[in-house]
């Protein structure tokens, strides 16, 4: 073990490293109290203290009770005091001391008591690892939590969390931002077609397609289903969708036979709504007016992309309406 020598008595802090060393222990030597927390409040490879009562700076008692209050390491202390100083043994160990040695110092005493710390760094050593593994799962499981298992992409849970971000991103800094809804077109029909397992294969496709056409810095999540979720970075609605209509496109190139549909290949519609940093809106809202966008896209024959815009019908509207808000249709 390597052991922190605090003596400012130089014969005496002699004497406890020749034993120490004796027993195939390191040492360290300093001579007060402030310079051993210095020693002790940053990083090190110290594993136990030995201190006496009384030095310069730091008393033994003080040095004691800071290093206990330190929660990142634990580290044996013990003292050493005069024989038959039963008072000051007494107080140490309330102070949070593990052990005591009196003086003269006995090579048998010194023994077991670093006996004893040594199996005492080992338990805490053993404790620490197994709370940074417990540290290391649980941080496994968060981030599981907020991953859709079949695409590998983030969740509806993880953009709930998101959102708070983004209004506070709009509200403070003045930073908007851009939302897509994306649903894929007739998939009912496609699972139908060819069965689950088909159609989970089909949406990790899709999930591809649009993480690689969008740009650095946007975020895709999996909404539900086969519903999709874009937060583009950009204020400009007019920027927005013709991002989001690239990503309509990838996702045609991907050439996914759906024999029920109109190009009989999959494809996907799309509804932007755009945040404006100078009336910060909850991210709700913003997924409610994408949503109906999405809704207008789907009305208006599929594979389209149209921004929201305050006249567009409602969901329950007759299907039969004439077409609104601006758009981008299928050119493929």
């Amino acid at each position: 073990m390597k052991i922190l020598v605090v003596e400012d008595d130089m014969v005496s802090a002699k004497i406890v490293v020749k034993r120490a060393e004796l027993l195939g222990h390191g040492c360290d030597v300093v001579r007060d109290g402030d310079e051993a927390w210095r020693r002790l409040n940053k990083p090190h490879d110290l594993d136990v203290v030995i201190s006496g009562w009384f030095q310069p700076g730091l008393t033994g008692k003080e040095l004691c009770v800071r290093v206990r209050e330190r929660s990142d390491r634990y580290v044996p202390f013990i003292f050493v005091t005069a024989a038959g100083d039963r008072d000051h043994q007494l107080d140490g160990m309330h102070a949070g001391a593990d052990d005591y040695l009196t003086k003269p110092l006995d090579l048998h005493e010194l023994r077991l008591r670093l006996i004893a710390a040594e199996r005492l760094v080992a338990l805490h050593r053993r404790l620490e690892a197994q709370a940074d593994e417990l540290r290391r799962l649980n941080g496994k499981l968060y981030d599981q939590g907020r991953q859709d298992t079949l695409t590998g992409i983030p969740n509806r849970l993880r953009l709930e969390e998101d959102a708070a971000h983004l209004y506070d991103q709009a509200a403070k800094l003045g930073l908007g931002y851009s939302l897509a809804m994306i649903d894929v077109d007739q998939f009912k029909s496609y699972n139908d077609h060819y069965g689950h397992p088909r159609g989970d294969e089909a949406l990790r496709a899709i999930a591809g397609a649009i993480v690689q056409s969008s740009r650095t810095g946007d975020q895709v999540y999996r909404y539900g289903g086969e519903e999709f979720v874009l937060v583009l970075q950009t204020d400009s609605q007019d920027a927005a969708v013709r991002i989001v209509d690239r990503v309509r496109k990838a996702v045609q190139r991907l050439g996914l036979q759906h024999p029920t549909a109109a190009h009989g290949v999959v494809t996907i519609s799309a509804g932007v709504a755009t945040m404006n940093p100078n009336v910060p809106r909850p991210a709700n809202e913003v997924v409610q007016r994408a949503d109906l966008a999405l809704y207008q896209a789907k009305r208006n024959g599929r594979n389209r992309v149209i921004a929201w815009e305050a006249n567009i019908a409602p969901m329950d509207a007759d299907a039969l309406v004439v077409p609104q808000g601006k758009q981008v249709a299928s050119t493929e």
